[in-house]
């Protein structure tokens, strides 16, 4: 099963296999990775080593959000995020 999450900057009505979530509230470590989607490793890397370098731990949760891929997948955009922990 494939996940695509939308960001939606008003209510919508869900339908199918439509569904409402929310990021999570609270201070968190990200990053934007610039590139192909199968580098998104070495983003998921960065904030990991930024938490051990500031003394700081994940809760756990993480998540992205994908920018329009256009037709140069060397230039797809996505937002890594990790909710920290207190």
């Amino acid at each position: 099963m494939s996940v695509i999450t939308v960001r939606a900057n008003s209510p919508f009505t869900v339908e199918g296999e439509i569904v409402s979530s929310h990021t999570p509230a609270g201070r968190v470590a990200s990053t934007v990775h610039v590139g192909s989607p199968a580098d998104l490793g070495k983003a998921n890397a960065a904030i990991e080593a930024w938490c051990t370098a500031n003394q700081r731990s994940h809760a756990g949760v993480s998540w992205e959000i994908y920018g329009d891929p256009g037709d140069d997948p060397n230039v797809h955009e996505v937002k890594v995020c990790y909710l920290l922990g207190s």
